[in-house]
């Protein structure tokens, strides 16, 4: 690329906080790298399983594997279900690990029910809700606060329903928008039931009722809770 007779390289790839993205931004470096990296360091924690607690194995898992599943993790909206299933595969094995579990035993009721753990798609969920929460009451930087505009402050819809039901703004795309949060936190917080919005009082009392939400959530719903 040429700008002003200078020679530029253009990558096909950047590392933000973390993250890859990609020239197309579907992320697929990205987990393919995260699922790695997450495989090698359970490698490494199976091999010293027997001399640990279930308790330790736990707090193991919970800060060397999930905590790369969650880095950033709101990107991943929309994101392709197989590269879905590549990440839930990492947290599978981790709850298999943890519970002295075979690899082909089914972790599903693993997750839910013995470590209370949220499947990836509604991980994705819990972010992009507690990211849109903390913009409306004022707890998040100005530049993620000002793409969530209530439907309200437009004087052409502050009579709709969407209007009285505290919906935020969804902007117009003519593509699907990966890692857009301007589109995708007003697309899931408007999904959300009004009577969340209203009951949550506080950041606490918010995050306890939507993890008992999505927990009733199915595991192939498709970014909506309503």
């Amino acid at each position: 690329m040429k700008l002003n007779h200078y020679s530029l390289l253009v990558a096909t790839q950047v590392t933000c906080l973390g993250v890859v993205f990609d020239c197309e931004l579907t992320f697929s470096k990205h987990v393919t790298f995260v699922v790695r990296r997450c495989f090698y360091h359970l490698r490494q924690i199976r091999a010293v399983r027997k001399s640990l607690t279930t308790e330790s194995v736990k707090t193991l898992i919970h800060a060397v594997i999930a905590s790369q599943l969650d880095n950033c993790n709101s990107v991943f909206y929309q994101l392709s279900a197989a590269k879905l299933q590549a990440l839930q595969s990492v947290l599978n094995s981790g709850a298999r690990l943890i519970m002295r579990k075979r690899k082909n035993d089914h972790s599903t009721s693993l997750l839910l029910d013995d470590l209370h753990w949220l499947p990836i798609r509604q991980r994705i969920l819990y972010k992009l809700y507690t990211i849109v929460y903390k913009c409306i009451h004022g707890a998040a930087p100005s530049y993620l606060t000002n793409l969530c505009v209530p439907v309200a402050t437009n004087t052409s819809r502050r009579y709709l329903r969407s209007a009285t039901h505290g919906d935020l703004l969804v902007p117009m795309t003519r593509t699907m928008t990966y890692g857009s949060f301007a589109v995708s936190g007003p697309t899931v917080w408007n999904t959300l039931p009004s009577t969340l919005r209203v009951l949550a009082t506080t950041l606490g009392q918010f995050r306890s009722r939507l993890k008992t939400i999505l927990f009733h959530l199915p595991t192939g719903h498709d970014y909506a809770l309503s």
